[in-house]
């Protein structure tokens, strides 16, 4: 049977560590389907400045979002919907939710630790080198939390109203969401837990051997503007050629964006 995610791309790494970026940078092969409109991403610069807000707590409700109609499988732990469907009923998710993307090259984001069978296609990792680990760390404190006082943090990627109105309606769809505010006894426990005990933080703190995964790229070599390496990369683990020009455009906002915290 043939499998309809053969020609997706994932790009896999910990929440924080510029998967979309690279999902967007993508994009600027031909090859690929767009998550956007020609005419809305134009002007580049001005699409990034919108999608890519200088004050980080706007992040969620302004971030680049793919438009499938793919919510029959979840991309991010600790939901598990969609982990173990056969070929069979992945293909006919796919043909019933949105028909129009079938055949099409597809790059998308995925944040959990282990791939399910089903997926066909090819995976980029993005690996949270020992030189990243403080800056992921604090951009997700920036970005995922609100401290309400000294013990309760409001974890905004499961709080609806932090979202755009469409994330909003699917999060509200489903009932696995976990509760959004949790106490924890200090900022110290609280990093221990969410941070550095957390299985995707240590899950992609190094190659993750799978024959699906055909490009790596360090979170160093995206702080430290290394476009380069991250274009060979991805040009020779997918097959494909990458507009260096608009590449540029992206890897550069993002740097804008996070300049507090490089």
């Amino acid at each position: 049977m043939h499998n309809l995610t053969t020609d997706w791309t994932w790009v896999a790494y910990s929440a924080g560590a510029a998967g979309k970026i690279i999902c967007n940078i993508v994009q600027q092969s031909n090859q690929y389907d767009q998550w956007y409109s020609k005419s809305e991403t134009a002007d580049l610069e001005k699409f990034c400045k919108t999608h890519m807000p200088i004050t980080l707590n706007k992040h969620l409700s302004k971030e680049l979002n793919q438009p499938y109609k793919l919510n029959w499988y979840t991309r991010e732990m600790p939901y598990t919907r969609g982990d173990n469907l056969s070929v069979k009923q992945v293909n006919n998710y796919i043909k019933t939710h949105d028909p129009k993307i079938v055949g099409k090259k597809l790059v998308l984001p995925y944040t959990k630790t282990k791939y399910p069978k089903w997926f066909a296609g090819k995976i980029v990792q993005i690996i949270n080198d020992k030189d990243s680990i403080d800056f992921l760390r604090n951009r997700r404190d920036q970005i995922f939390y609100k401290w309400l006082d000294n013990h309760r943090v409001n974890f905004l990627q499961r709080d609806p109203k932090y979202h755009p109105k469409r994330i909003q309606k699917i999060m509200q769809s489903y009932k696995d969401t976990p509760p959004y505010i949790e106490y924890y006894e200090s900022k110290e426990h609280f990093h221990k837990h969410v941070f550095y005990n957390n299985e995707e933080i240590i899950r992609y703190s190094k190659r993750i051997k799978d024959k699906r995964i055909v490009a790596h790229i360090n979170l160093s070599d995206i702080i430290n503007n290394n476009l380069k390496a991250i274009l060979e990369e991805l040009q020779n683990g997918l097959g494909v050629k990458i507009t260096k020009t608009r590449a540029k455009i992206i890897l550069d906002s993002w740097q804008i964006q996070n300049k507090k915290l490089i």
